[in-house]
This record gives C-alpha cells, structure tokens and sequence, in this order.
C-alpha cells in the first residue's frame, strides 16, 4: 500500500477505505468526472487536513457507487451457451427437446407452405414486419383464427428489455422480434402473454446474397444511367 502523503492519520484512512489513496488516484477521480475537487494538493495545515479526509471519504464513495464490469448489462444475444446453460443449471430448469418429445407430424394433406426470401432485406430488423405478415399467412392456412375474439401478431422488435433477468450479479436484458398473443392487448402487455415467440435471424449465407443482389442492382442502375447519359444531347 501507497500512504497518503497527507498530515492526517493515514491508518484511520486505511481502516476506513481498506486501500490507501494517492494523489494521482484522486487525480484520476476528477479526470473521470467522479469528484470535482476544488483543490488537490498536498495539506499543511490542520483546516486542509479535515477538508482533504473529507474529500477522500466522497471520492471513495463515488467509486464504490460505479458498477462493476461484471454489472454491466449484457444483451442476450452476447451470452454465450456455457454461462446460458450455467444460469438454467443454477436456476434447475431442465430442458427439454421438443421433437423428440412430442413430435411434429404434418399431413400429406396440409397446404403447401411458401418460402420467404430473408436476403431481400439488409438485416433481421428491417425484414421483421415482412416476415410476421408471411407467419400470419402461413399459420391462416392451417386454421389459426386472427382478429377479434382470436389472436394477433405482434411485432416486438422495437420494445425495449421486456424480459430484464438478474442472475448471481449480473445483469441481462434482451426481447423478442414478434410473436401471437390475444387480441387487443398493448404491445408491452402482448410480450408477457404470447402463446407463440419469434426471434429472426439472417444466416450467412442470406446476408452474402442481400450484398451480392446489392452489387448487382448497383451496376444495372448504373448501365440504365450510362445508356441514358448516351442518347442525351449533349451528354451533361
């Protein structure tokens, strides 16, 4: 430990804090806004001793408050599947494979489904509203009832942590991009009663084909423009 070069007791300060206090670590404190001092140097007389042990309590005080890296919320896309699976052990919650439980037979009968092109759009945002219309569609041909009295799709992609989940300090936050819940209920109220989630996700190799069809629409227009810069009179 660095003593305080200071003429108050420096044990006290030590008791107090558990750690010693340097100028240049209250001179980082001000740096990073924490404290404003109104002046940093060293004592000399008994006044400016009890105005700088004061100054330190606050300042430690102030770091104490600021939230450990472990704090920071982390979004649930950013979590990785050790520390996912860590937190569902700790929380005892099994998991269970639902194909293999209770698995899905679709009939020979059944309406064809129709595919959706996700690389028509230049992320999972932007194609979100697209892509819940087609569920709708999708889910009306096998007999989903929508409207009053039924079910409604709800687009969530821009509601904001609607499921905030603290776990052994740390923090996690994250939604959803739509799902189906009862009719006529508010968006926030829809993401806590949804019978059906959905989370997009663009593969690669759909974000590799939005670029490519990007590039290419790029040089037609730009062949569109040349060929019409040509018949002009003059070319300008």
């Amino acid at each position: 430990m660095t003593a305080v070069h200071t003429h108050f007791d420096c044990s006290w300060a030590i008791h107090w804090s558990r750690f010693s206090v340097t100028h240049g670590f209250l001179f980082t404190l001000r740096a990073s806004g924490l404290v404003s001092f109104s002046a940093v140097s060293v004592c000399t007389d008994t006044d400016s001793d009890a105005a700088w042990r004061l100054e330190v309590i606050e300042s430690l005080r102030a770091l104490r408050k600021q939230p450990s890296k472990a704090m920071v919320p982390k979004d649930y896309s950013r979590v990785g599947s050790t520390q996912a699976n860590s937190v569902l052990a700790s929380l005892q919650i099994a998991e269970g494979v639902g194909n293999d439980l209770d698995p899905i037979v679709v009939s020979s009968a059944a309406p064809a489904s129709q595919p959706f092109d996700f690389s028509k759009y230049v992320n999972e945002n932007a194609g979100t509203p697209d892509l819940l219309q087609h569920h709708q569609a999708e889910l009306i041909k096998f007999g989903v009832k929508f409207g009053r009295g039924a079910f409604k799709m709800y687009d969530l992609h821009e509601l904001q942590n609607p499921y905030p989940i603290v776990h052994d300090g740390q923090e996690y936050h994250g939604g959803l991009d739509g799902g189906i819940a009862p009719y006529g209920m508010s968006i926030s109220s829809a993401a806590k009663q949804l019978r059906v989630a959905y989370e997009h996700k663009q593969s690669n190799d759909q974000k590799q084909r939005y670029r490519q069809q990007r590039g290419d629409m790029t040089k037609v227009i730009s062949h569109v423009l040349h060929k019409l810069c040509m018949l002009a009179v003059p070319c300008m």
